[in-house]
């Protein structure tokens, strides 16, 4: 309390919990107004709270934290950046699953947003043989770690086969 006093209204519940319920707490990335140089200013942290003693004994709690404005804030950067170009950009994992897509994606595809960002939105917007070759080169790419490229049809949610638009897919595997 007398560290953060401003933040114990949320750090407070999650150390009793672990410390009197013995219930582990974590969390990532919270939001988090701080007292600094005599201003309020928006943090981030990761935190993780864990008792610690022998079995039935209430030893103490161990508080792990890290602040992470920083990255966050540099997350939320690249993401207005991306939201303003042109450009359809997404991040995906090695297995091709999407994890993030640009404002641009969903204004092209008009995808539902339950399902914009998985395979099965994508099947709904691209050929199969061009979804197919996708998956491959994916692959491929991760595989070797080299960037990649192809020429890819996508078309509106919902519009028919003569809506496909030649779109030029470039990533770099990271």
């Amino acid at each position: 309390r007398d560290c953060w006093p401003e933040i114990w209204e949320t750090i407070g519940p999650l150390l009793y919990g672990a410390f009197d319920a013995g219930e582990p707490a974590w969390g990532e990335d919270m939001a988090l107004v701080l007292e600094r140089n005599g201003f309020p200013e928006q943090t981030y942290f990761t935190f993780s709270y864990s008792r610690i003693g022998a079995e039935g004994e209430q030893g103490g709690v161990l508080c792990t934290c890290v602040e992470t404005t920083k990255s966050v804030s540099r997350e939320a950067q690249f993401r207005a950046m991306a939201d303003n170009i042109a450009n359809i950009v997404f991040t995906h994992a090695p297995d091709g699953t999407v994890e993030w897509a640009n404002s641009r994606w969903f204004e092209y595809t008009r995808l539902p947003a339950e399902i914009a960002l998985t395979a099965e939105g994508w099947a709904h917007v691209l050929p199969p043989d061009d979804f197919a070759l996708i998956l491959r080169t994916l692959e491929h790419a991760f595989a070797v770690g080299e960037p990649y490229e192809a020429e890819i049809r996508v078309k509106p949610y919902g519009a028919d086969d003569r809506a496909y638009r030649w779109h030029l897919l470039r990533a770099v595997p990271m």
